[in-house]
Parts: C-alpha cells; sequence; structure tokens
C-alpha cells in the first residue's frame, strides 16, 4: 500500500538538480552509509543499487561544486549499528555462527571478530569525518530539554526517535537542506529535502510542493 505522505517540506527531485557552492546539506545516514560501507549495497537489487548510485552522484557533484556537507555525531550511533547488525547478518548467513545464532553472541563470541567490526565502524566514521564539511554546529546537547522537544515535536511531523534529534540539530545550526531518501523528512515544515524518493516525489508534485531551483 503506498504511503499517504503529508507534505510540508519543499522538495527537489536531485536528479534534476544541480548543486551549488552555496548550498548546505545535512546528509541524512543512509546517504552516508552508502558512500562509507560498501556492504550495505551488497544485496540490493539493480534497482536500489541504481538509486543509492544516484545519490552518491549528487554528494559526489555536490563535494565538486563546493557546498558544504555536514553531519552530526548523534549519526554515530546508527552507523555503528547498521554495521555492526549488516555484518552479523552476514556471518549469520554464511553459516560461521552455528545454528541459530544470537546477535549478543555474536558481539561478545570472537575477540578476533568483534576486532574486525569495530575497525570497520571506526574507518567508516573516519570516512565520514573526511568526506564532510564538519559535524552541525552549534551541536545538540542530548539532555531533558531536547527530550522535551522531541515528544512535543512528534505529533507536528512522522519522524521517529533518531531524527527527531537530527531536527532539532539542523535547526539550532540554521541548516535548511536534508540530503536523504527517508521520505518521514518531508513532513516536517520549513526544510528543503532533496531526495529522488519516488513516494514522496509524486506526492509533493499533487500536493504543490515539488519545486525546481
Amino acid at each position: 500500500m503506498a504511503i499517504n505522505f503529508q507534505v510540508r517540506a519543499q522538495v527537489v527531485d536531485l536528479t534534476r538538480d544541480r548543486p551549488k557552492a552555496e548550498d548546505k546539506f545535512w546528509v541524512d545516514t543512509n546517504v552516508w552509509l552508502w558512500l562509507v560501507y560498501p556492504a550495505m549495497t551488497v544485496s540490493m537489487d539493480d534497482r536500489r543499487k541504481r538509486l543509492c548510485d544516484s545519490y552518491l552522484r549528487y554528494f559526489r557533484d555536490a563535494t565538486r561544486a563546493g557546498s558544504a556537507l555536514h553531519w552530526c555525531a548523534l549519526q554515530f550511533s546508527e552507523i555503528a549499528h547498521q554495521i555492526e547488525r549488516t555484518e552479523f547478518e552476514a556471518a549469520k548467513s554464511g553459516g560461521v555462527l552455528g545454528s541459530d545464532p544470537k546477535f549478543k553472541e555474536y558481539r561478545h563470541g570472537s575477540a578476533t571478530e568483534r576486532e574486525r567490526v569495530t575497525g570497520l565502524i571506526q574507518g567508516a566514521w573516519q570516512d565520514v569525518c573526511s568526506n564532510g564539511a564538519g559535524a552541525l554546529s552549534p551541536a545538540l546537547q542530548l539532555d531533558g530539554p531536547a527530550a522535551e522537544t522531541a515528544a512535543s515535536t512528534i505529533a507536528a511531523c512522522a519522524l521517529d526517535g533518531h531524527d527527531l534529534f537530527y531536527l532539532q540539530n539542523l535547526q539550532a545550526a540554521g541548516v535548511t537542506q536534508v540530503l536523504s531518501d527517508d521520505g518521514d523528512f518531508c513532513t516536517v515544515s520549513g526544510i528543503t529535502l532533496f531526495t529522488i524518493h519516488g513516494g514522496v516525489i509524486a506526492a509533493a508534485r499533487s500536493q504543490g510542493k515539488l519545486i525546481r531551483r
């Protein structure tokens, strides 16, 4: 069933856009992972791989154009989790963990494997830091007021918990451009979502929110 997106953001089809030197993007975790952890794309079908290639092509065009491509520190938790989970699933499907392996057993079962996985995580994060324009500044303080703001914001837009904190960081840093395949961001007013998410683009077009620059 198609997702019923209520589009509040401005939406740009990035396949019809050229990045500019003055652009300041926050790059969502999905795009960073495709860039710094190629194993994320191994099991994808050809259509999904072409989608990933489109985001990475836009990312590299933005780099060449001199655009700022930002991350925030909280994204490390998502990147670390996704890499560890992907490596676990690969080991499980390869039959090297025995019958009915558990994730916690994988994490603690082999010092050699743990060293390899943590090396992947550290290397990926180093690549994020070296490819981007730095963390959003000021950084979000994950404290009581931030949690209260997230709890009050969740009724106004369809974001998950991590993304609610990302949104606060964006707002504090004055960054309004988001590069992401996560359609949830189209429900946020005051930002411009650069995407090729087909459902979002169709909804934005029908709701008068699809723009060309």
